[in-house]
């Protein structure tokens, strides 16, 4: 293997563990935050990835397809919590997974209804098409140098938010002991319904970075 063969798959690679990280991350924060198993996680991505899809062919423009697409993801966040999940917090893992199952079998259903099983793609925006000299007789897509960076702010972002602010603060107090957080006079039910939502709220961002 060639020394710049070699360079091109190493950063490849990087690029391609950031978007696993990307997509990761939700459940991470869902799981690793609040303790909630959400098998569902990888049918809601695929919601997110088909929201992208139909907006971008229906408005024609990719920035438009994003923000209407986390809003509704956002939305249907709220609702999944709000009526499903919130019922989760003191219950134990196997009511979680009992769930969950049961809401990918609803996603895939409504998948099939809504949009069919064809496969479908999203086109790279003009300005993100071109690509950028990375030795003498190769070059490397401007995209996927987009789709590394945005990868590593929410990446910092998240670990901001959850290690150095008083939200995330409050988050993990009130996972690891729920109770004394109350005693405490601490309203963690308004803190840790933020997480789900949230989660759901860039799933059209993970779809969307590693498809065009």
């Amino acid at each position: 293997m060639s020394t710049e063969l070699f360079f091109v798959q190493l950063v490849n690679g990087v690029q391609y563990g950031l978007l696993l990280f990307l997509i990761a991350s939700g459940l991470t924060l869902v799981f690793g935050v609040m303790g909630i198993l959400n098998l569902a996680h990888g049918s809601m991505y695929m919601v997110g990835a088909y929201l992208v899809w139909y907006f971008v062919a229906l408005t024609g423009s990719f920035t438009v397809a994003a923000i209407l697409s986390a809003v509704i993801a956002l939305g249907l966040g709220i609702l999944i919590e709000r009526m499903l999940i919130q019922r989760l917090y003191n219950r134990n893992h196997l009511d979680q997974v009992l769930l969950t199952i049961g809401m990918i079998f609803v996603f895939n259903s409504l998948q099939s209804i809504l949009w069919g099983n064809d496969p479908y793609g999203v086109a790279v925006p003009h300005a993100l098409s071109g690509s950028v000299p990375f030795t003498d007789n190769s070059s490397y897509p401007i995209y996927r140098i987009f789709a590394a960076v945005i990868c590593i702010a929410i990446a910092a972002a998240l670990y901001f938010l959850v290690s150095k602010t008083r939200l995330g603060m409050l988050i993990r107090a009130g996972e690891s002991n729920r109770e004394m957080v109350e005693a405490l006079g601490v309203n963690i039910k308004s803190s840790t319904p933020l997480c789900s939502p949230s989660a759901s709220c860039w799933l059209p961002y993970q779809a969307l970075l590693p498809r065009p």
